[in-house]
């Protein structure tokens, strides 16, 4: 079975790179004369920094979007990792001088641990290419089943197979699912005749679960029943085989990178108010939003009459800049600036794909997003954050709140110059759209940090680049 190989092959791949992770601690601790210690002294070095640099590996390989970013910022929690296990190696150093370690050997560590890991995260991909390692069983039916399914298929995760789900009902009738999809329904949708690109099987019922869970080599359930939700968990914590127990919106958010707008409810907004909930500092936000916004705006000054002339040679019959009322956090209006790039007297409606209201010239600056650099006076006045859901304007926001379900929890942080939500889906023309774009902006709301500014801000001059997600 091709996924239960991959699974082995990614076990081995974690062996391995623990080998060479122990292995590079001991080329730089280990000889004589690598510390002042003896063999005994130089072997606890090597332990200690074998571990400590390993387990720092292994918690940033938890982070639920690290298979959604492109390999540059994949490197750079990897370099995050070395330095947080530089620094705690440093501190047992300072407390435990029996280490015997100097900064200099830290420093040599750090660099050959990252070097190791490129080559074992390289080395992986090449022997998995891309194929899943993980068997997926779904339990339950019913419209979240549908939709997650119908949502995989479009966006795959690489490294889950969603084999089949387990019915909560025995007939897939209207009244045993509350109204929702009937199994019919997933069946005519989802079963192996179709035409769909997830072969995902019905495989039985709930009373089937122990024998598919060992037929299938499952090793990821995801539970998504509104009944026997008990006696389900009891079944699985008995279960002897090795398995992860995940709910569906919690599993959505891990395979696609965003909230599951559709399935969550008013509870799941509770963590924000948590008080272990700790977002970063509002002070550090706003710190690290005016050097960025000065930084960016002393380099781009140059640019800034350039392109005044560009819009006045290309369009002479309006002013230079646009101002818009957007809507900000808490709901409060602002006036965002840019420059313009469309012919006056337009309706602010939704911008189209080859829109006629763009004026020549007015496409490039979209595309490079040069349009965008007066938003930075609004960063610098308070107004938005370098890092953010992108403001809407007042009316679309009305229109929105009605029909995207908790939409308005949007404007609990800043807008933002960028966003996850830019970096992952790009631009959006629709009310379908939107609801979507909005799963990015609360899994960005739920995990903010300076650490996933900075990867956002990274990821947006790869987007720049690419020159993708504009209009």
């Amino acid at each position: 079975m091709e996924v239960g190989l991959n699974a082995r092959i990614a076990r081995w791949s974690r062996g391995f790179h623990a080998v060479i992770t122990f292995a590079v601690a001991a080329i730089v601790f280990l000889p004589a004369g690598a510390t002042s210690g003896g063999l005994a002294s130089r072997m606890l070095a090597v332990f200690a920094a074998g571990t400590i640099f390993l387990l720092a590996f292994r918690l940033e390989r938890r982070n639920i979007a690290f298979a959604r970013l492109s390999g540059f910022a994949r490197s750079i929690y990897q370099a995050r990792a070395v330095a947080l296990g530089a620094a705690v190696l440093g501190t047992a150093a300072y407390y435990l001088p029996r280490l015997d370690v100097t900064p200099p050997q830290i420093g040599v560590a750090a660099v050959a641990m990252f070097g190791a890991g490129a080559l074992w995260g390289m080395l992986t991909r090449r022997l998995l290419g891309g194929r899943a390692v993980h068997r997926v069983l779904l339990v339950g039916d019913g419209e979240r089943v549908g939709k997650f399914l119908a949502e995989f298929e479009r966006d795959p995760h690489p490294e889950y197979e969603v084999v089949g789900l387990l019915t909560d009902t025995g007939r897939g009738l209207p009244e045993d699912v509350a109204g929702d999809t009937t199994l019919d329904e997933i069946i005519a949708m989802f079963d192996e005749t179709t035409k769909a690109g997830v072969d995902a099987r019905v495989l039985g019922t709930l009373d089937d679960l122990e024998t598919v869970l060992a037929s299938e080599a499952i090793d990821t359930v995801v539970v998504s029943v509104r009944r026997n939700r008990l006696e389900l968990f009891s079944r699985l914590s008995g279960w002897k085989g090795n398995i992860s127990v995940q709910e569906m919106p919690a599993f959505s958010e891990h395979v696609f990178g965003r909230v599951p707008v559709d399935v969550i409810n008013a509870a799941w907004f509770m963590h924000l108010i948590h008080p272990f909930y700790r977002p970063y500092s509002r002070v550090a936000k706003r710190a690290g939003d005016l050097v960025a916004a000065t930084v960016i705006g002393l380099l781009a000054l140059p640019l800034i009459p350039l392109t005044g002339l560009w819009i006045k040679l290309n369009s002479p019959e309006a002013p230079v800049f646009f101002r818009q009322n957007r809507v900000g956090e808490g709901g409060r209006e602002f006036t965002l600036v840019k420059f313009r790039t469309m012919r006056p007297g337009g309706d602010g409606s939704w911008t189209l794909d080859n829109d006629p209201r763009i004026f020549r010239g007015g496409v490039f600056l979209r595309k490079t997003r040069i349009d965008e650099l007066p938003n930075l006076w609004n960063i610098l006045v308070g107004h938005m954050s370098f890092v953010g859901p992108r403001p809407e304007q007042p009316r679309y926001v009305a229109e929105l709140e009605q029909e995207v379900p908790f939409y308005q929890r949007r404007h609990m942080v800043k807008p933002g110059l960028t966003g996850w939500a830019q970096v992952r889906l790009g631009y959006t023309d629709s009310v379908d759209g939107a609801a979507n774009k909005l799963g990015y902006e609360l899994y960005y709301l739920k995990h903010q940090s300076v650490f996933l500014d900075f990867v956002i801000f990274v990821e947006t001059i790869r987007v720049v680049l690419m020159r993708f997600g504009s209009r």
